[in-house]
């Protein structure tokens, strides 16, 4: 697959995982305003030929997702971007499995819009903004541990 350029706006996005029966997302907004989350995606979008809008998104690290969110209002980006690719094995008209790789891409549920999976490759300021940001966005990226710390009485003198 090539890889595909777009200008726009970049719509920086805290992300995590979703827990519990109500789906309660992760990501949070502390009592200064501040993001806390997982991970921050980006996203980009552009209206397609087909007629329906095509929404590309990607992991940024809290630190860009900072200094994205924090760009005069009005910059626009240049990015190029790669899409994900996923396995999948198909029957083709003799009966013969074929692998196929293909861009992971999942359509909303009015399909009208199409979200596509990808990674960065390049991105550069296009255009920069000139309204300065009211406030300052903070993002912090919350460690999360999946296993206890080793045990540290080994380092205690029990003597």
């Amino acid at each position: 697959m090539e890889n595909i350029t777009l200008t726009g706006k970049l719509t920086v996005i805290p992300a995590g995982h979703k827990i519990g029966p109500e789906k309660t997302p992760t990501w949070y907004r502390d009592e200064a305003g501040n993001f806390h989350a997982e991970f921050y995606k980006a996203t980009v979008g552009q209206q397609g030929e087909d007629g329906k809008f095509h929404s590309y998104t990607w992991n940024i690290s809290a630190d860009e997702a900072e200094a994205f969110a924090n760009m005069p209002i009005g910059t626009t980006f240049r990015v190029t971007l790669r899409e994900k690719l996923t396995e999948k094995t198909v029957v083709d008209a003799k009966g013969v499995p074929q692998t196929q790789m293909l861009p992971r891409v999942t359509p909303s549920q009015n399909g009208q819009t199409m979200f596509h999976d990808v990674v960065c490759e390049d991105i550069e300021v296009a255009k920069q903004g000139t309204i300065k940001r009211p406030r300052t966005t903070q993002y912090f990226a919350d460690v999360k541990w999946t296993e206890e710390p080793a045990d540290t009485a080994a380092d205690t003198d029990e003597g």
